[in-house]
């Protein structure tokens, strides 16, 4: 079998669709109530902490697209060599008194931006000054990368969904499988 998983033929569409007008990304917001942790806060590095030890459980979090040559054969996933997860994770204040209307201005600016295809298809917002102690966290992931099954074990991967907090540990090693050449690509396009 070898070579790199490629797109399906849906997942593949959801790109091609994508136009400036036209972001084919989806977003999901969760209210985050930081009064039910030991210390009753939720620092940014904590969150980024969390997603570090767990991203190991939905792989897609550090994968890219990548195009094959000419155009022949859907794009594949191939490991981002230059995986970065602070580039993924946002942080914004929402100005007072961080009520509804902010959430949604913030969250409607933060999807009106494209992702960057060069990169793994998803951010992770963390909004703070969310009214009566609240935060906000808005996961934007496009949906090339994002069925059902994929969106479940993301969250797996960034939400405790357990009463009880569990300490998430140190990340576990993560070495990228280098990419396949254009070469590479373009055989196995042919081979199938």
């Amino acid at each position: 079998m070898g070579g790199p998983e490629r797109l399906t033929h849906l997942d593949a569409s959801f790109l091609y669709l994508e136009r400036a007008s036209m972001p084919m990304h989806a977003g999901g917001v969760s209210i985050l109530d930081p009064s039910t942790r030991p210390d009753g806060r939720l620092p940014f590095e904590d969150v980024r902490r969390m997603l570090a030890a767990r991203i190991h459980l939905a792989p897609r979090l550090r994968q890219r697209v990548l195009e094959v040559p000419l155009g022949i054969a859907r794009p594949v996933w191939v490991d981002d060599e230059r995986f970065d997860l602070d580039f993924h994770l946002r942080r914004a204040a929402l100005p007072a008194p961080g009520g509804r209307a902010e959430l949604a201005d913030a969250v409607g600016r933060a999807l009106s931006e494209p992702l960057d295809r060069t990169r793994p298809l998803w951010e992770l917002y963390l909004f703070e000054g969310l009214e009566g102690g609240l935060a906000a966290a808005l996961l934007k992931v496009h949906h090339a990368m994002a069925d059902g099954v994929s969106v479940m074990r993301v969250a797996q991967a960034m939400f405790d969904l357990d009463p009880e907090p569990r300490d998430p540990g140190e990340p576990e090693p993560w070495r990228p499988a280098p990419p396949p050449t254009a070469a590479g690509l373009l055989g196995d396009a042919l081979l199938q």
